[in-house]
């Protein structure tokens, strides 16, 4: 998910959406890839992809 994604879904600001998805991250619960406009997070709960 993108930060502009996630501002969309939970009808925040981009300012808003990336404080929470670092936290998110801080928490362990989110995984980032790549850095600024291309970042890019997933969830990292264990076995949530396996399906």
């Amino acid at each position: 998910m993108t930060t502009e994604k996630s501002s969309k879904v939970t009808a925040v600001s981009k300012p808003t959406a990336t404080r929470d998805l670092t936290q998110l991250q801080s928490w362990g619960l989110l995984v980032v890839t790549g850095i600024g406009k291309a970042a890019r997070y997933a969830v990292a709960v264990e076995g949530w992809n396996e399906r």
